[in-house]
């Protein structure tokens, strides 16, 4: 098993927006917090994206968002209020971006190779009931040459009838929350990869708020499970083939309505049930306690060969600012995946020898 992991975000944004996965035919492609992440083999790939857009779709070199907006229904009989403006915008994993200007807010964006289809919002519109108003929310959908709608806007599009279903791969929020055992189920609509067909989610007996994420491979024709992963406790984002492997999009917070969030690990799940250690490199370990009441600190030392010669230092505090103990879930976790994405501090930082990371 390998994890992928990329520099820590520095806001989170909100439910909605947070932890979205889609695939975009290379890897899956992530938005956590601030970043939007792309996620391959060999790596992972980041850069800026604001707040208040919402992923919805992704192709090889681009991640397409959205600027969701509140559609203001107005107070029936009289006509609905004119609809906001909107915006799409493409972040391309060179670090460029691309923002196109919409007259009305968008809803989704498909992209299928050379296409796109863009969904836009309607006036809303108010059907009286005998207990009030119902309101309907109509859309309209454009297509557009992908090249066409990069360098001219929407200007570029035609009126559609349809459109493909959203490029979600993988992300099925109705499976990927428990284990499966049935293995009709199992056949149908779990993930070939390797030659195995997988599942992704918590065993029935876990507890929701705190629930760990087994993958477990199966045969293809009997069901029977081959090999089981433990990928520790989360929430399934995602899980599909990439190549031979199955990735699986975690996402690192407990269910509601605890709030803290501990972001997003991708983890690659290969058939034959290896796992590469991610404490490979690492050497004489300690952990010590050190201090008084309220600064007392947990630190942490160990060599590792990503720094040679140098003894690595990660402190962590005990109790905050006011006293209360502070909860580091998955500490081990997180300094893990530093050392396997090589995400810490350069060798020059160093004092005496000791790199704080």
């Amino acid at each position: 098993m390998t994890v992928h992991g990329w520099p820590w975000p520095r806001t989170r944004v909100d439910p909605e927006r947070d932890h979205a996965v889609v695939a975009d035919g290379v890897g899956i492609v992530v938005r956590d917090g601030d970043h939007v992440v792309w996620v391959r083999p060999d790596g992972c790939t980041t850069a800026r994206v604001d707040e208040d857009l919402a992923l919805s779709a992704a192709d090889p070199t681009t991640a397409w968002f959205v600027d969701w907006s509140h559609i203001d229904p107005g107070e029936p009989p009289a006509p609905a209020p004119p609809l906001p403006p909107g915006r799409i915008v493409a972040i391309h994993n060179d670090g460029t971006r691309t923002d196109i200007p919409t007259p009305t807010a968008e809803q989704s964006i498909v992209v299928r190779g050379d296409d796109v289809w863009v969904t836009t919002s309607d006036p809303s519109i108010a059907h009286p009931t005998r207990y009030g108003w119902h309101f309907e929310y109509p859309t309209s959908v454009l297509r557009f040459g992908r090249k066409a709608l990069l360098d001219k806007g929407m200007a570029a599009g035609v009126p559609s009838s349809s459109r493909p279903v959203a490029n979600c791969t993988g992300r099925r929020e109705d499976y990927w929350v428990w284990l499966e055992e049935d293995a009709e189920l199992i056949f149908r609509y779990g993930e070939p990869a390797g030659g195995l067909k997988w599942w992704a989610g918590s065993p029935d007996d876990e507890g929701f708020a705190s629930r760990r994420v087994l993958a477990v491979g199966h045969e293809p024709e009997t069901g029977g499970e081959v090999v089981t992963a433990d990928l520790v406790l989360g929430l399934v984002n995602s899980a599909q083939a990439i190549g031979d492997e199955l990735w699986v999009a975690v996402a690192r917070a407990p269910a509601r309505p605890v709030t803290a969030d501990y972001g997003v690990d991708v983890l690659a799940v290969a058939a034959d049930g290896v796992t590469s250690a991610l404490s490979d490199g690492l050497s004489a370990p300690s952990v010590t306690v050190e201090g008084d009441w309220p600064d007392t600190r947990i630190v942490v030392m160990f060599r590792h060969t990503r720094r040679p010669g140098l003894l690595l230092r990660r402190t962590l505090p005990v109790f905050d600012e006011e006293g209360r103990p502070v909860d580091h879930e998955y500490p081990d976790i997180y300094l893990m995946e530093d050392l396997d994405t090589g995400h810490l501090a350069p060798a020059e930082d160093a004092v005496d020898g000791i790199l704080d990371t």
